[in-house]
């Protein structure tokens, strides 16, 4: 069994994989606020409270312990809030996974996994190609603020590669019930309800593979136990698009879903699992199943 860190244990990823640690025996140690906590008691689990807007507060807190793997999963409550939000970027995305990173190799720990986003490779202009790992992020200019803190983040922590083994791992649409009310999928079912129009670029929408958050973090534990120096692409089992997903939330909530379509070119997000799969493990829930988890079983709203 590994000794484990986790930064971000309270969030959509972090509390599934936080779950799924525990319960393959793994020793937990997770990163908090005080004002959330882990939510959980395990005989396995401990916390260690601080505030990862203040990165050098770590050195204070963190035992001087040697863990298998670092996983880095925080990030702020609104991340599209620019240029209000800037400051928090900044911060959570950048200097707190660097000081962490710093720590964790001082201490020699095993691994270093930071979560990234496939969208800082931006969107294909085509309909068919991948994107896959080896593609470069975009220029700070062609990104969102939040996005290119992410790129930028990814390229600062290949100085430590010499020091602690590291992986980043490129999330493409993770979604599940507890997501905030901000992200696409409860965006989607908040329209829906209130008998807002959708509009779909070309009639389909984006085409991606969205991951279901219990497979994100089954995938990212397996990172953090892996071998695997580099970036891997997190994405779901099946390539799809916004509007077989917007009719599939529709009749979860039972109500029409005022699709519209719009003379847009669709933009393409769909990632390459091919590296992923073999290195971590398939995603195996099919969109269709986790909207349903997430929609009915979960009794979720938008």
């Amino acid at each position: 069994m590994a000794n484990l860190l986790v930064a971000g244990a309270t969030g959509l990823i972090g509390s599934a994989l936080m779950r799924t640690a525990l319960q393959d025996g793994h020793d937990l140690t997770v990163i908090c606020r005080a004002s959330t906590g882990s939510g959980m008691a395990h005989d396995r689990l401990r916390t260690v409270t601080t505030d990862l807007l203040v990165p050098d507060r770590l050195w204070q807190v963190l035992p001087r312990t040697r863990f298998d793997a670092v996983v880095y999963l925080a990030q702020g409550d609104d991340h599209n809030s620019f240029p209000a939000n800037a400051r928090a970027a900044v911060a959570l995305n950048v200097a707190a996974p660097l000081a962490l990173c710093q720590w964790a190799a001082e201490i020699q720990c095993g691994r270093f996994v930071y979560a990234s986003s496939g969208g800082v490779c931006g969107a294909r202009s085509d309909t068919q190609s991948c994107v896959t790992e080896d593609f470069k992020p975009l220029a700070t200019e062609r990104l969102s603020f939040y996005l290119a803190t992410k790129a930028r983040c990814e390229e600062l922590l290949g100085a430590f590669y010499p020091h602690v083994a590291i992986t980043i791992l490129r999330y493409f649409f993770v979604y599940g019930p507890p997501q905030r009310a901000h992200f696409l999928f409860p965006r989607m079912a908040a329209r829906i309800c209130a008998s807002e129009p959708i509009m779909l670029a070309s009639g389909i929408g984006p085409r991606f593979n969205p991951i279901y958050f219990e497979d994100a973090a089954r995938l990212t534990l397996n990172a953090m136990l892996s071998s695997h120096d580099g970036i891997l692409n997190i994405a779901g089992p099946k390539q799809t698009c916004l509007a077989e997903l917007v009719e599939e939330i529709a009749k979860c909530l039972h109500m029409p879903s005022m699709a519209r379509t719009n003379a847009e070119v669709a933009p393409n997000f769909m990632a390459s699992t091919v590296l992923a799969d073999r290195i971590v493990g398939p995603a195996r829930i099919l969109p269709t199943q986790g909207i349903r988890e997430t929609f009915v079983r979960h009794g979720a709203t938008p």
